[in-house]
């Protein structure tokens, strides 16, 4: 998973409590951790702003202990990603949870990401299913996917994708 803005880190230094968040294990989990801002960067005490944003969490810790050093000696550290806020990828149409879905350390595919949607409705069409993604439509045939092991159709989801599944009463044909 690679950091980016509006991405909340719990940050914590062994043996210098000052440096942890006031309070605690009794603050607001929505409350805790550091934000990353739009630019891409976390504050941090002693250290002032850091670049995070495209890095991991193990390349943050590494440039956070590094910097911390100049003044603690032998600092320990460890970071966790409270909020995951920075990727996401939209999930609409025939399916009975529409909305966003927010990308943790695990890769979104697109089963997954149905599967967080509620599953489909009666009449959801997977066989013609739609990514948009950097401006292209892609179809993708899921019911393979669910009917015949074709893994091929369940791709990874990326940030700012848009996956529509579409109702199968759009391909009706009416003959009078």
């Amino acid at each position: 998973y690679r950091i980016g803005p509006q991405d909340r880190l719990l940050i914590t230094v062994w043996e210098h409590p000052e440096l942890n968040d006031p309070g605690g294990e009794k603050i607001d989990p929505e409350l805790a951790g550091k934000v990353v801002d739009e630019n891409g960067e976390l504050y941090y005490p002693y250290v002032g702003n850091i670049p995070v944003a495209g890095e991991t969490v193990s390349e943050v810790r590494t440039e956070l202990t590094r910097e911390l050093s100049n003044y603690f000696k032998k600092v320990k550290l460890d970071i966790r990603v409270l909020s995951f806020q920075s990727h996401r990828a939209a999930v609409v149409g025939a399916v009975k949870a529409p909305g966003i879905q927010s990308m943790t350390e695990t890769p979104l595919t697109v089963a997954e990401a149905i599967s967080r949607a509620g599953g489909v409705t009666e009449n959801a069409d997977m066989s013609n299913v739609a990514l948009a993604r950097d401006g292209k439509l892609y179809k993708i045939d899921v019911l393979a996917l669910y009917e015949k092991g074709n893994s091929t159709q369940n791709l990874l989801l990326k940030d700012g994708d848009v996956l529509n599944i579409p109702d199968s009463k759009d391909n009706t044909v009416l003959v009078m």
